[in-house]
């Protein structure tokens, strides 16, 4: 491989910081409100400590917020680094430095900065780094942590409006933080080449598909709202929780979709033909079920069962979005549930003649589908969740 090209990469580098001053001038000088929207393209820009907090780590945050603590430590959020499936389909991919901006977001946490490619023909293209100066190791592993959302130029923002002398720290209310579109950008995201649209596009899903109907936010799902002070000895008032529970959660899948047996009769003799229809719909989810990671599927499995519990006939149906990582990543298939949609899944058979016979339905979500999880390796067993399992008898 040829050596790259010193000249280049410095103009990169120096371009690169350039472009980073502009920003923190225009930031802090000419806009009112800060940019919050980041994501795979953007940076969240280096941040100081504001006055009266000891850092930018969640851990600073804890001594006064620590109800918000203790649910932002058990989420997703806090693990978007140390995740050991996510991290396992990174290390699988080749470690991409894109999904940093999304999984360490502040520019604190980078230990390298991406300031350029090399090879742009070629998939995925060489990266080119510099060192962070920057580089905080105590907020590296913190993943999307408190600083991400809430620390602009010196100031905490909120969702609230709270007179200043009320607070040890500056404090300033902004109504994005209670807008679906702070959301957009960490949750829509391309692969380089990507041929159609992103990726991962759920914000698209719930554009499209859901919020014509329901203007439902995605934090109204998300982060449902509690009562309670906010701040150690604060005023008590509602507020949102900051667990953003999702795919993970089996509550949330049950919430998600809702499943159905039907039977053409009450019960069968041997060598009827039978037929089930199993309807799946989606119930609770503002954008396609399953969404997110096209990695994630949701498999239907319906086992016709004899006394013994013998298999007798078995059909499965996958509902998923599976993508191919070619040179250009390419879409295979994507036959996931809009929101609201309903659909059947027949299945006929003929009852073997003979004892009874019962069949087991089961709705299996998986946070990366049983070839994917080979591929890592993963153990597949752990990103499993059963979200329903029904047995229906089908004699008497």
């Amino acid at each position: 491989m040829p050596a790259p090209n010193r000249k280049r990469v410095l103009f990169l580098a120096l371009a690169f910081v350039a472009a980073g001053s502009v920003l923190f001038v225009k930031q802090s000088a000419a806009q009112k409100m800060p940019r919050f929207f980041f994501g795979p393209k953007v940076v969240v820009p280096f941040q100081q400590v504001p006055k009266g907090v000891d850092s930018l780590s969640a851990k600073a945050c804890k001594k006064c917020h620590e109800e918000i603590y203790n649910q932002w430590s058990k989420s997703m959020h806090a693990k978007a680094w140390v995740d050991p499936v996510w991290l396992a389909g990174w290390e699988n991919f080749g470690r991409p430095p894109f999904c940093h901006n999304c999984h360490i977001p502040l520019a604190n946490q980078k230990p390298k900065m991406l300031v350029g490619f090399r090879d742009k023909d070629t998939f995925p293209p060489v990266h080119i780094y510099m060192n962070n100066p920057n580089f905080s190791a105590e907020l590296f592993k913190e993943g999307i942590t408190c600083a991400v959302c809430h620390i602009r130029d010196g100031m905490i923002y909120g969702p609230f409006e709270i007179p200043q002398e009320k607070s040890p720290h500056p404090v300033a209310y902004s109504p994005e933080h209670k807008q679906a579109e702070f959301c957009y950008s960490c949750h829509e995201f391309a692969f380089p080449r990507f041929q159609i649209h992103p990726m991962i596009d759920t914000p698209a899903e719930y554009k499209e598909k859901f919020r014509p109907k329901d203007e439902r936010t995605c934090q109204e799902c998300h982060m449902p709202g509690m009562e309670g002070p906010i701040a150690t000895g604060g005023e008590k008032r509602e507020w949102r929780m900051h667990s953003w529970q999702g795919g993970n959660n089996i509550e949330y899948l049950k919430e998600a979709v809702a499943m159905a047996v039907e039977k053409d009769k009450e019960s069968y003799g041997p060598g009827e033909t039978a037929k089930i229809n199993v309807k799946l719909v989606n119930t609770g989810a503002g954008h396609m079920f399953p969404t997110g990671d096209p990695n994630r599927a949701v498999y239907l499995q319906m086992t016709v069962l004899d006394d013994a519990g013998r298999k007798v006939a078995y059909k499965e149906s996958r509902i998923m979005r599976q993508i191919e990582m070619f040179m250009y990543p390419t879409e295979i298939v994507d036959n996931r549930l809009a929101p609201g949609e309903a659909r059947d899944f027949p299945f006929v058979f003929k009852v073997p003649p003979g004892g009874r016979v019962s069949l087991k339905v089961e709705l299996l979500h998986y946070l990366q589908y049983p070839k994917r999880a080979a591929e890592i390796p993963y153990p597949v067993d752990k990103l499993k969740a059963v979200i329903y399992s029904q047995v229906v008898p089908l004699t008497q």
